[in-house]
């Protein structure tokens, strides 16, 4: 048997069901102590999973870039995210609705729980992401053309691009009172 490391810092990883109605249940009660006893129940999470799997399990930065997106595409302070990938099915849950600010001033806001169809070079069919254009747009799909493009281009009504450099570190996001 395989032992990977564990970190003991807070790291946004997939979680047990029950993980997450612990965290849910002490969010909504605003129990600081829940949140450590959530951190230590995602510890002993990613054990069993290593264990149950024989793999190691990656963290959201890591899972987007193996396919070819941009690490920064979803804020620092995730909870945890779901990935099946007989379905590509990529779900992320945050605290919860949050904005956050690129590095070439293009805002995105998300909601607490993004859904999308996560595949090579693309995430589409995307639920609880917005943009700033005008007005808030509804973000429907996000893509990288090539494995060496410096751009990502963004489908939220229309079509644009933007430098892939701004969101290579993810960053921590901003609360927002609605998505």
């Amino acid at each position: 048997m395989t032992f990977f490391p564990i970190r003991t810092h807070f790291d946004p990883l997939p979680c047990s069901p029950f993980t997450k109605l612990v965290f849910g249940f002490c969010q909504k009660l605003k129990c600081n102590y829940g949140t450590r006893l959530c951190t230590k129940l995602k510890i002993i999470d990613k054990i069993f999973l290593c264990i149950i799997t024989g793999k190691p399990v990656k963290s959201l930065p890591e899972l987007l870039r193996e396919y070819n997106l941009p690490p920064g595409l979803f804020p620092n302070n995730i909870i945890s995210y779901e990935f099946d990938e007989t379905k590509a099915k990529l779900v992320v849950y945050l605290p919860s609705s949050c904005e956050l600010t690129f590095k070439d001033s293009s805002v995105i806001r998300y909601a607490t729980r993004v859904k999308a169809i996560l595949m090579r070079g693309k995430l589409t069919s995307i639920e609880g992401m917005k943009t700033k254009m005008l007005v808030w747009v509804k973000v429907t799909n996000v893509a990288v053309e090539g494995y060496r493009s410096d751009k990502v281009w963004f489908t939220a009504g229309v079509k644009k691009s933007r430098p892939r450099c701004a969101y290579e570190t993810p960053l921590d996001a901003t609360r927002v009172e609605e998505f």
